[in-house]
C-alpha cells in the first residue's frame, strides 16, 4: 500500500508532467476528493497506508485530469465567491474572473438590505444569482435558462445554500416565458415582470475560436452556454433589448463579456437606452464585465 505522501508524488509527478502549472495543488484536490479528506487531514495522516480501493481510484482521478478533463468536472464542484457549487457536463465551471460581475453589482447597489428582485439570463450552475442573493438579505431571485439539465443543478445549488426559498427557476429561451409564468406584485399591466437587478454571463465566444480553446474548455463544458454566433455577440444582440423591457426604471443590468468585446456591446446598450456605469477589469487586466443602468 502507498502513503497519502507517496499519492500525492505521484499525482504531483503525472501533472507535472503534462505542464500544469497549478498540477500540486490539483494532486492534492483530487487526493482529498478521492479519500475524502480535507487539507489538514492529509497533512496531518502523511504517512497514513491508503486501502488499494482508494489507490486506485485516485490513480483513475490522475487519468483523467491527465486527459484534461477539468478538476472541477472530476470532483463535481467549484470554488465560486463564498461557496462551492454543483457543476457538470451540463453546466458552465464557475470561474474566478466572473467574481468581477458579482463585485460590480455590489459597488453599484452597496445596500444589503434593500428589498430588491434580481433575474438571471443564462443562469447556469447559479452561481452568480446565488452569490448575489446571499449577499442581499431581502432580495429575490429568478433564474432562466434553455438548459433543463442545468436548472437542474442551479435548483440543488440553491437548497445546498438554503437559499431555495427566495428562488424560482424558469426553463425558457432567455425572456420568452417571463410574460407567461411569472405573475408578482411587480408586475406591469402588460403582465411583465420588472426587475431592480439583471445579471448575465452569455455565451460571446466567436464559434470560429471555439475548437481553439484550451481542452477543458473546449471538450468539457456545454458548446450552449459558450458559442457566441460569428463575431460572439449573438446573445447580447438578443438579451439587451429583452432584459431593458424587464428593467425598472433606474435598474441594473450587468454583463460579462468577451476579450475586446466592450465598445461593441456598450454600443448595443446605448441603442437600447442604457447608459454604461461602470467597464470592470478581470484578474488579467481585461475588461470582464460592462454594467449598465436604465435611464
Amino acid at each position: 500500500m502507498s502513503t497519502i505522501n507517496e499519492l500525492l508524488y505521484f499525482g504531483q509527478k503525472n501533472l507535472l508532467e503534462i505542464n500544469l502549472e497549478s498540477a500540486i495543488l490539483e494532486a492534492r484536490l483530487l487526493l482529498q476528493h478521492a479519500l475524502q479528506m480535507d487539507n489538514t487531514a492529509l497533512l496531518l495522516n502523511a504517512e497514513m497506508q491508503v486501502p488499494a480501493p482508494q489507490t486506485k481510484n485516485y490513480e483513475e482521478l490522475i487519468a483523467r485530469r491527465i486527459l484534461r478533463e477539468p478538476v472541477a468536472k472530476i470532483i463535481g464542484k467549484k470554488a465560486f465567491w463564498k461557496h462551492d457549487f454543483i457543476t457538470t457536463k451540463n453546466t458552465l465551471d464557475p470561474r474566478p474572473d466572473t467574481e468581477t460581475l458579482i463585485e460590480s453589482v455590489l459597488e453599484q447597489r452597496p445596500n444589503r438590505q434593500k428589498k430588491i428582485n434580481i433575474l438571471e439570463l443564462g443562469v447556469g450552475t447559479g452561481c452568480i444569482l446565488l452569490s448575489l442573493l446571499d449577499e442581499y438579505d431581502n432580495a429575490t431571485g429568478i433564474g432562466v435558462d434553455i438548459s433543463a439539465e442545468a436548472l437542474a443543478i442551479a435548483q440543488k445549488n440553491a437548497e445546498n445554500l438554503h437559499l431555495n426559498a427566495r428562488i424560482k427557476f424558469i426553463q425558457s429561451n432567455w425572456t420568452e416565458k417571463l410574460t407567461t409564468e411569472n405573475n408578482t406584485e411587480n408586475n406591469t399591466e402588460n403582465n411583465t415582470e420588472n426587475f431592480d437587478i439583471i445579471v448575465s454571463n452569455p455565451p460571446y465566444i466567436p464559434s470560429g475560436d471555439i475548437l481553439g480553446l484550451a481542452t477543458e474548455v473546449a471538450e468539457y463544458d456545454p458548446l450552449l452556454a459558450l458559442a457566441g454566433g460569428t463575431d460572439g455577440l449573438d446573445a447580447y444582440r438578443t438579451l439587451i433589448p429583452q432584459a431593458v423591457k424587464h428593467l425598472k426604471q433606474g435598474g441594473l443590468l450587468a454583463l460579462e463579456i468577451g476579450q475586446g468585446q466592450e465598445q461593441s456591446v456598450a454600443a448595443l446598450g446605448g441603442e437600447s437606452g442604457l447608459d454604461l456605469l461602470e467597464q470592470r477589469q478581470d484578474l488579467s487586466g481585461i475588461i470582464r464585465t460592462l454594467t449598465f443602468e436604465l435611464k
